[in-house]
């Protein structure tokens, strides 16, 4: 009977390191395939722009923390401190958008299942035997 019960779960049978290795596969899998969708549809059109400015033809988006107006008005009240933590917050909040979004769920996939094989790795380790339990004494 119990080979009857190992033959409906055969994921039962193996052991944790293994499991937990497959889980990271399917991570893995998962989050690439989610990430190209993500890459190869997303738009990166400029959201958010103040205005546009021409040069040579072309015009390209003015973006609120590009302008130049702002970060003098931002280092008068704040300091250089506050102009760099506008744009290292300017820098994290683009990468939740357009193709980057799907570049940063790439890495972020890569990982955590990363993780899982150094995690499944560590589960795969045998302690060693103690020489003195099998001595007898």
């Amino acid at each position: 009977m119990s080979q009857a019960n190992n033959q409906d779960n055969p994921n039962q049978s193996l052991p944790l390191h293994v499991r937990v290795k497959r889980i990271g596969i399917g991570i893995l899998i998962a989050g690439l395939l989610g990430s190209a969708v993500i890459y190869f549809t997303a738009n990166d059109g400029p959201d958010g722009a103040i205005g546009y400015e021409i040069v040579g033809g072309k015009a390209f988006p003015i973006m609120p923390g590009q302008y130049k107006g702002s970060q003098y008005q931002l280092e008068r009240v704040g300091g250089k401190f506050a102009v760099v933590a506008a744009e290292l917050d300017d820098w994290f909040g683009s990468l939740w958008q357009g193709k980057q979004l799907g570049i940063t769920l790439a890495f972020l996939t890569a990982g955590i299942a990363g993780g899982c094989f150094f995690f499944a790795h560590l589960l795969s380790f045998q302690p060693p035997e103690d020489e003195a339990e099998d001595s007898g004494a």
